[in-house]
Formats: C-alpha cells, sequence, structure tokens
C-alpha cells in the first residue's frame, strides 16, 4: 500500500543480483556493504522507500547501476562510496561523505543532489561527474577534479 508507512528496514549486507529491481514503501539502511552484482541494473524506488549507507558502510559500484524513482540515496558521514562503472543517479542524493568516482567511473546524477559540510566528491583522472539537477553544497563541502577527470 504506497500510502502506507514506509517499512524500515536495516540490514548488514544487502546484494541485488537482477537486471530489474523495485523498493517500494521500505526506507533501507545498510550498514556493511552494498553489493550490485551481475550486468546492469535498475533500480526503482517509490517515493515511500530509500538506500542509506550507514556510517560504517561500504559500497563498491563495480557494474552500470541506474537508481530511479522518487525515492532517495543517502551516504552518511563514515560511509566509503567509489564509483568505479557508470552510476546514474535519477533521484535525489544526499552526501555526507567522501564518494570517490574512479579512473573509468562515472556519476551521472539528474535529482537534486545535497552536499553537507562532510561531503566531498573526489573525481579521479579518467572519472566523470556530471550534476544537470539541482546541486546544492553547505559550506565545508568540497569537489575535487583530478587532471584528466571531467566535471560538470
Amino acid at each position: 500500500n504506497p500510502s502506507a508507512e514506509p517499512v524500515t528496514l536495516s540490514v548488514a549486507q544487502y546484494t541485488i543480483a537482477s537486471p530489474t529491481n523495485s523498493v517500494v514503501g521500505t526506507m533501507l539502511t545498510i550498514s556493511t556493504t552494498l553489493t550490485i552484482s551481475g550486468t546492469a541494473s535498475v533500480i526503482d524506488l517509490d517515493s515511500n522507500s530509500g538506500i542509506t549507507l550507514s556510517s560504517s558502510s561500504t559500497y563498491t559500484a563495480t557494474t552500470p547501476v541506474t537508481y530511479q524513482g522518487a525515492g532517495t540515496f543517502r551516504a552518511e558521514k563514515g560511509s566509503t562510496v567509489s564509483f568505479q562503472s557508470a552510476v546514474q543517479l535519477d533521484v535525489p542524493v544526499q552526501i555526507s561523505t567522501v564518494m570517490t568516482v574512479a579512473s573509468g567511473g562515472m556519476m551521472n546524477t539528474t535529482g537534486a543532489v545535497t552536499m553537507d559540510s562532510q561531503g566531498e566528491m573526489d573525481v579521479q583522472s579518467g572519472g566523470e561527474f556530471r550534476a544537470t539537477g539541482k546541486f546544492t553544497s553547505s559550506a565545508g563541502s568540497k569537489i575535487k577534479g583530478r587532471s584528466g577527470s571531467k566535471t560538470g
């Protein structure tokens, strides 16, 4: 029931293995590892859903993935996030940690992005970061574009 209160679910590890995934009415908090396996995946988050990477969690995107819908994607302070492949974020994104876009990786956001004072984008040589939606950054947040990277 989309109008019901969302279920809050906290898990240590969460693996997405199928090409199409729907998260409905669930606020998912991951404390250790988020894994996307297989080839390309689409994760559809409804308006009552979201994925939060808690302070001790790790997410390394090694296969292409698209997050879409009206839900949210959050990376809390102390989480480790690295994009080594193409990641499309068509949902609101909240960044409170260092997100690294490695060589060969790409982070493209069309949803609203909010970086608080702990937020940092580290775009390494050969990596690419694009934000085409509203981008809000607090004092103290950083975007580092290294030689050979693309930001815009």
